[in-house]
């Protein structure tokens, strides 16, 4: 009798099976893609907040210097298709571009008073 019960609780268990697996596989990937999504969002945002504060608290004639060296670091930590960081006058400008999506940071410094 035991081993009838057994093989009968295996039966019933491989038949619950497929249903457990079409319920599992789609959980698993919507896991694997939300850790993905946040990855990709702590990116940007360390790339935008640090290019903000590399604007506010670097000196003019540091700035190609500082903003070289920025570059360097993000580029060690991440795969960019592309980098860019511009200044133009007041307007500092960082763009990148990872898996076909383009990101951008703006800053505009004002005059410091004297």
């Amino acid at each position: 009798m035991k081993l009838i019960e057994l093989i009968c609780c295996c039966v019933i268990i491989a038949s619950f099976f497929p249903f457990l697996s079409g319920a599992l596989i789609p959980a698993a990937k919507i896991h694997s893609r939300t850790l993905q999504i946040e990855a990709e969002l702590n990116r940007d945002k360390f790339l935008y907040m640090g290019f903000i504060n590399l604007c506010k608290n670097t000196k003019e004639s540091e700035w190609l210097l500082e903003a070289k060296q920025w570059k360097d670091t993000c580029s060690s930590l991440w795969n960019f298709e592309e980098l860019k960081i511009q200044h133009e006058g007041k307007l500092y400008k960082e763009s990148w571009k990872c898996y076909g999506k383009t990101m951008e940071a703006l800053f505009c410094k004002k005059e410091e008073s004297l």
